[in-house]
């Protein structure tokens, strides 16, 4: 069940000025789009820019935003506050969050010069609409037997469920288990292998055959229920053991 995956860039960038000093040509082929997993409430989007090497950055807008503030309007005010991890030079995996379900939103892009500057020419976008919330609601009880843990679900309706150490959670996914539970989700849906991966009825797994433990450590549990048919998972519920006296103790 359990499986160790890259690690992608993380971002969390809405709306809320410089000019450029060279003419750049930008086309909608200046970068490709490719939407691995779109929630409610956020999006991870993979974008690749036509060639490496040139600096430029991402952010999501609405189409409020972009009427009401206008190309340059919109570059600028995303440029004033833009951190330098946020400018990319090659094909990156971003998430975007803090959106609102059942909106139409804007994936944007723009490239800089040189000196960082914005090219004004064309603001690449790519719409997207975030899905309503629709799934069953479903309650998780756990227990466990040495290094076996046990999924107790309180319906026999599908879920998907997965674990990881809470120092892992905190360093590389920004201290959020739902960046972790989703972005697994996203991996196996890009390689359509969800439908192994969920559960209905009790569930177990043998963590020591994924993790090494060792005495005192602390492991995040995540659940959720997932609908096979839209591929929508609410944000999971989440609990944390510690692996002590070669059992694990949930908190």
């Amino acid at each position: 069940m359990k499986k160790y995956l890259p690690i992608i860039v993380l971002v969390s960038m809405m709306v809320t000025g410089l000019t450029s000093c060279e003419e750049i040509e930008v086309t909608n082929n200046t970068f490709t789009f490719n939407v691995t997993f779109k929630h409610s409430r956020f999006i991870y989007v993979d974008i690749y820019p036509e060639t490496n090497g040139f600096p430029y950055t991402a952010f999501v807008a609405t189409l409020d935003d972009l009427e009401n503030k206008g190309t340059r309007g919109l570059i600028d005010s995303v440029h004033a506050q833009l951190p330098d991890s946020c400018i990319y030079t090659r094909g990156s995996r971003l998430l975007f969050d803090n959106l609102k379900p059942g909106i139409e939103y804007y994936v944007c892009c723009y490239r800089m010069d040189n000196d960082l500057k914005p090219v004004y020419t064309k603001l690449v976008r790519y719409a997207f609409t975030t899905p309503l919330e629709t799934y069953t609601p479903i309650d998780f009880t756990w227990s466990s037997r040495g290094d076996s843990v046990f999924v107790h679900p309180s319906n026999n309706n599908t879920y998907y469920w997965d674990y990881e150490l809470k120092s892992i959670i905190k360093s590389e996914y920004k201290n959020e288990p739902w960046v972790y539970f989703f972005y697994q989700i996203a991996y196996y849906q890009t390689y359509d292998m969800m439908t192994y991966m969920v559960s209905a009825g009790e569930s177990q797994d043998c963590v020591s055959d994924y993790i090494i433990l060792t005495e005192g450590d602390t492991l995040c549990f995540m659940a959720a229920p997932y609908t096979v048919t839209t591929g929508y998972a609410p944000y999971p519920q989440v609990w944390y053991a510690v692996w002590e006296n070669d059992n694990f103790r949930f908190l």
